[in-house]
């Protein structure tokens, strides 16, 4: 079978590599293209491991019957798909693994399944380690058919898989997913300024919370890899996540909810985009906790 994998960013390497691994003929194609660019670097180094890097997407799709992508956001997810549906012959499967609006999800299934072409929102969680080891969790919106076709490449970058309904619902997931990891690293690091403030012995502090209720994923990412070595440049980039936010505002203002804990959390990362800190880990969410009570002292 032949796939193609369109964006070799943090999360694209990473799955392209696992799909590499499991033996499909892969073709890779990245949006930039110069040295400088570590998505460009990542499909240089995909093509020495036996990938065909393509310079241009029609090349990269050509004869694939399996389409995939990881691209930024609404945008450039909808005009890819815009493009692809003049070249794909009925019976392809496209999905993405990008984090964006149900309402766009739904859009572009629907044009495809005019033109014959399956389309699955398969957004994907675990971080940048978790598409290098192949064991990310992959929330799919689509037909059970589409599913069917495209689960042997799914399979070959997650540990879990589900199919959770019609077009949209694994965006829907996505984004359920993103409002507890969003508020959950938030409340993780009030916390640890908490005990930071108060002098609480710190590794005292993990190993009793680790076994307690309050153990989390974030909690221990944020001890362990962020706060403690002092690195905020992980990839887990909080653009990213304040950019989830907003389409999570965006999905609750259209149901008509009113979720005031995921409204405050989302101005939180906000403030902190404008503080700067979009390059950086999304436990740089402490920085703005540190500014706002320095501000009210």
């Amino acid at each position: 079978m032949k796939v193609a994998y369109l964006g070799i960013g943090a999360m694209g390497a990473g799955i392209a590599k696992n799909i590499l691994k499991a033996g499909f003929d892969l073709s890779i194609w990245n949006r930039t293209q110069t040295e400088e660019s570590l998505a460009w670097q990542n499909a240089v180094r995909l093509a020495g491991e036996g990938a065909v890097l393509c310079e241009n997407w029609q090349d990269a799709v050509r004869d694939a019957e399996i389409v995939g992508m990881c691209l930024t956001n609404d945008q450039a997810v909808t005009e890819m798909c815009r493009d692809l549906l003049e070249e794909l012959p009925p019976g392809t499967v496209v999905f993405h693994n990008s984090t964006i609006s149900p309402g766009a999800s739904r859009e572009i299934a629907e044009t495809y399944r005019d033109k014959g072409i399956g389309f699955l929102d398969a957004p994907v969680s675990g971080g940048p380690a978790g598409a290098e080891a192949g064991t990310l969790a992959v929330m799919v919106g689509g037909s059970p058919e589409d599913f069917e076709q495209a689960k042997p490449v799914l399979e070959a970058f997650s540990g879990t898989r589900r199919l959770m309904g019609p077009s949209g619902s694994g965006s829907v997931t996505k984004l359920i997913n993103q409002m507890m990891t969003g508020m959950n690293q938030a409340v993780a690091c009030e916390a640890l300024y908490v005990a930071r403030e108060t002098g609480l012995d710190m590794e005292n502090l993990y190993d009793i919370l680790t076994n307690a209720w309050a153990k989390s994923e974030m909690f221990d990412r944020s001890f362990l890899d962020i706060l403690k070595k002092g690195d905020f440049h992980t990839g887990a980039w909080l653009r990213n996540m304040a950019k989830d936010m907003g389409l999570i505002r965006k999905m609750v203002s259209e149901m008509g909810a009113r979720l005031d804990v995921t409204e405050h959390t989302a101005a939180r990362y906000q403030r902190a985009m404008e503080m700067g800190l979009s390059e950086e880990d999304i436990a740089a969410i402490i920085r703005v906790i540190e500014l706002e009570n320095a501000l009210s002292e």
